[in-house]
């Protein structure tokens, strides 16, 4: 239902409509197929059940002519067949069960293989004040993505003393033995073309991947040996595309702290450019946004996450591409907020507007996974061919 905008301007309702009636036709041959081999193994017992009752009453006739059998015995053996047939039924039940169960254990366990699903681990150093002090060291990093052989056995996965290593299957180098430092309650702004590894360093400074060599330090302290407690509370993250959550403003506000007060959250709206859109709603700050914010346009969205993330007032500020919906009027007010949290927090910028980022303290230009240059916008834009072109072409 998200993606009905794009299929109707790009005209996709026919594609869409052949792809669900493939999907439906796919669908309804699985269906087929179970149904009559669930029929055909209903039918295989029943013939079962009537064989044998038909064998062992001729039997017990039999038995009973020969006075092998007393015709009390016979009647109780025969008033109790009933149970031979639940018996047959259940076993079947049973079996379906283990099937059942199986493909879920398949599923289940899947979920904790380390490769294709990396479990986040924290360790126990705890940092009562991060002061903001960040440094990359020999940093390696690459997307890599795994696949399981389709010819493994599928019951080894399920064996948790017999590992199962699934075969890697492709491997992006990002970075090799990268490093910078960023100084304590500095700006500083991280462009380039686009595949570079800005985004990339974002997401490992605030470990939300992790490096494949290297460290990623925060006040001198490897950011794998921090506490969970001390990393999300130190660092602040206002993503391209921020997740808004079906609740009201303010109650999406109130999960970055919990305990605000009211003038502390119309602080950080007017920070963030947000408060004359909020006066024009009938509930103000109650009014309830839907799921993923769907009744907000992209650039409301993106200043609700950084009024969140204003509200925290974490020591470390991570933007990254925060202000790439909003206009020029509302980018130039949040620049200005963005401005005012100078020298309060260390921020560190991913934009690909130059211009949003003239009054950051140090620019640290990639390109192809190396900073391949680093000062101010000044001292860039005079001896940077690049980058006085990727300028220079923003402002055509």
């Amino acid at each position: 239902m998200r993606s009905e905008k794009d299929i109707k301007s790009l005209g996709l309702e026919d594609k869409l409509s052949e792809v669900s009636e493939e999907n439906y036709i796919k669908y309804r041959k699985a269906r087929f197929k179970h149904d009559m081999t669930d029929s055909w193994f209903g039918q295989t017992r029943n013939f079962f059940i009537s064989t044998v009752s038909t064998l062992a009453l001729i039997l017990g006739i039999v038995f009973i002519d020969k006075g092998l059998l007393t015709l009390a015995s016979f009647m109780i053996i025969n008033s109790n067949k009933d149970s031979l047939y639940r018996i047959i039924w259940n076993t079947g039940y049973i079996s379906n069960a283990f099937v059942d169960i199986r493909v879920s254990c398949e599923r289940m366990f899947a979920l904790f293989d380390e490769k294709e699903f990396v479990t986040e681990h924290f360790g126990k150093t705890n940092l009562n004040q991060i002061k903001g002090n960040i440094e990359f060291k020999n940093v390696s990093y690459s997307f890599k993505e795994y696949k399981y052989d389709d010819k493994t056995d599928k019951s080894k996965k399920l064996k948790s003393k017999q590992k199962v290593k699934p075969k890697l299957i492709s491997e992006n180098k990002v970075f090799t033995n990268l490093s910078f430092k960023i100084k304590p309650h500095t700006t500083v702004a991280f462009v380039g073309k686009s595949g570079s590894g800005k985004s990339t360093i974002l997401n490992l400074m605030s470990k939300m991947y992790e490096v494949d060599s290297g460290e990623v330090l925060i006040d001198g302290v490897n950011i794998n040996k921090l506490n969970k407690k001390s990393l999300r509370n130190g660092i602040s993250l206002v993503n391209q595309f921020p997740y808004i959550f079906d609740m009201t403003i303010k109650e999406n506000l109130l999960l970055a702290k919990g305990n605000a007060t009211d003038k502390e959250i119309v602080d950080a709206i007017k920070k963030a450019s947000l408060k004359e859109f909020i006066d024009t709603l009938p509930n103000g700050i109650d009014t309830k946004v839907g799921e993923s914010g769907i009744k907000l346009s992209g650039g409301q969205k993106q200043r609700l996450a950084i009024a969140r993330a204003l509200l925290r007032k974490s020591n470390i500020i991570i933007f990254d591409e925060s202000t790439s919906s909003l206009d020029n009027f509302a980018q130039e007010e949040v620049k200005k907020s963005i401005d005012n949290l100078k020298g309060k927090s260390t921020i560190v910028i991913v934009a690909h507007r130059l211009s949003t980022i003239k009054n950051v303290d140090t620019i640290f230009f990639l390109d192809n996974g190396e900073i391949i240059d680093t000062g101010t916008f000044e001292e860039l834009f005079e001896r940077n061919d690049k980058f006085k072109a990727m300028f220079l072409a923003e402002n055509i």
